[in-house]
């Protein structure tokens, strides 16, 4: 059996972050080893625990999931990181991939889209709901891909 991909959920929702937990647990080989109310204690736990990826809401307190994101991208052997966000505003998804991001999931999205996503982002390659795929091509310019 391979090494699990160790998570670290980072959302201001509590039932959020039960369901995501719930929803990656039932996957064979995902694992969320810790939870984060906001960003600073998300790049904290990042820092502190080194998971394979980092799965993070775009709008929390004290350090919202953008600049968290930054952060933690910044770090030493960083994990790959995905913003899960209930907003689809054009300029936030381009900042996501600015802080160094694989991959923007709208809430709204699918448990088989989060999956994807995690799967797509940990072998480095972007991922985008598809409400928002529109923004591939300019996303490609901006950032080669």
């Amino acid at each position: 059996m391979a090494d699990p991909i160790n998570i670290v959920l980072a959302d201001d929702h509590p039932l959020l972050r039960r369901a995501v937990r719930t929803l990656l647990h039932s996957k064979d080989g995902l694992k969320v080893i810790a939870e984060a109310a906001d960003g600073q204690e998300a790049v904290r736990l990042v820092r502190d625990l080194r998971p394979n990826l980092a799965i993070v809401d775009a709008h929390m307190p004290k350090l919202n999931g953008i600049e968290a994101a930054r952060k933690i991208t910044g770090l030493p052997s960083p994990p790959k990181v995905i913003i899960l966000n209930a907003f689809s505003a054009r300029d936030l998804v381009f900042k996501a991939f600015e802080a160094g991001c694989f991959a923007y999931v709208l809430k709204s999205s699918t448990a088989a889209d989060l999956i994807v996503a995690i799967h797509e982002a940990l072998e480095e390659r972007w991922f985008l709901s598809a409400p928002l795929r529109y923004l591939q091509a300019e996303l490609e310019e901006r950032f080669g891909g």
